[in-house]
């Protein structure tokens, strides 16, 4: 089970149920930083997040696998909007 907790007040978490490749945890990782610092809804995975998360990772990485890894993951914004 991939987890991530922040030790920011307000903050996305995310999770994975099952096991979670290297590169999934990794787009989950940058989706909701994404969504963290651009205070992005994290009921919508759409392109423009997906994008911003390729552009976070670098240029091994583009939207459609981004939106692909992340397909399985759940977001939710801790301590804030959501």
């Amino acid at each position: 089970m991939g987890r991530h907790r922040s030790i920011m007040p307000c903050y996305v978490e995310w999770e994975i149920v099952g096991v979670a490749s290297r590169d999934q945890f990794l787009a989950s990782e940058a989706v909701a930083t994404m969504m963290d610092w651009h205070s992005l809804p994290v009921d919508l995975i759409d392109y423009r997040v997906c994008e911003l998360a390729a552009q976070h990772l670098g240029d091994d990485w583009n939207p459609w696998a981004i939106d692909a890894l992340v397909s399985k993951t759940t977001f939710v914004r801790v301590g804030g909007k959501s």
